[in-house]
């Protein structure tokens, strides 16, 4: 029987109802997943380790995840990192893949996954046209006093996660014939969609992790009889397996504030 992998994306639960919430949890019981993977923003800093708690409880199955940029607001990304990295380690079917191995969902089926950050790369980076709310609100953005500051603590952040993240994706497929790759900003600039564009030159070095793309495609040749999947957020637009490569593609969820949903239920292998 194939496991049933429920992926949800940008739940935003600081914005959601009661009804809105009932709504979801109905939606991942009627779907009846093995387990739920969630590629990031569940809320914002000063609630995010309680909303973690109480979705494990909702979702009632293992939930593996990973954190967006909302969840850093009102601290700092080191300091979210570690406290959930402890309470990932205290509560039982709660795995924050950013500070895990990875993970065996099936046979031959690996899922790995990391926060990510998006990579100033893309784009009209160096231009001050559009402007994040994460450069006031997390703490690694503090002495960043320029446009220059803000691109440089946008690179360091994702260069640290590709840092990470790349040899836990290499290390998969050398024992697994699939791996799953879970990150919040997608790689790959999104081709066309409703709503946001992020492959728009002015938006795009916010919503890219370009440097992550190259690094993923380069394993993802080395590796040609695996299939590799990654699934991304932070866009907010739908966007259905984009071919990078014969055995790399890509999603990306949509979301509504308010409204969290199931993106959809994979069947694995």
């Amino acid at each position: 029987m194939a496991f049933r992998l429920a992926w949800v994306t940008d739940l935003h639960l600081d914005h959601a109802t009661l009804a809105a919430l009932t709504a979801h949890v109905a939606a991942l019981q009627e779907a009846d997943p093995d387990a739920v993977v969630v590629t990031g923003d569940f809320a914002t800093g000063s609630s995010l380790l309680r909303w973690l708690r109480a979705y494990r409880r909702m979702a009632d199955r293992p939930v593996y995840f990973i954190l967006g940029n909302h969840d850093f607001w009102g601290s700092a990304v080191a300091t979210v990192r570690a406290a959930v990295h402890r309470l990932g380690e205290e509560t039982a079917g709660l795995v924050y893949l950013t500070t895990a191995e990875p993970v065996t969902l099936a046979p031959g089926v690996a899922l790995v996954g990391h926060d990510g950050w998006y990579d100033a790369r893309a784009g009209r980076w160096e231009a001050p046209r559009f402007r994040m709310q994460d450069w006031e609100l997390v703490g690694e953005y503090a002495e960043a006093d320029d446009h220059a500051g803000i691109v440089a603590a946008s690179r360091t952040l994702a260069d640290a996660a590709e840092a990470e993240l790349v040899p836990k994706v290499a290390a998969a497929a050398r024992t697994h014939a699939s791996v799953l790759v879970a990150t919040h900003v997608p790689p790959w600039p999104l081709s066309a969609g409703e709503g946001r564009h992020p492959d728009g030159e002015w938006i795009a070095p916010w919503y890219v992790a370009r440097q992550l793309g190259l690094a993923l495609l380069a394993v993802a040749e080395a590796n040609p009889q695996v299939t590799f999947r990654v699934l991304s957020g932070h866009a907010h637009v739908r966007r259905e397996g984009l071919a990078i490569a014969p055995n790399l593609t890509c999603a990306v969820g949509g979301a509504r504030y308010g409204r969290p949903g199931v993106e959809r239920v994979l069947e694995l292998p």
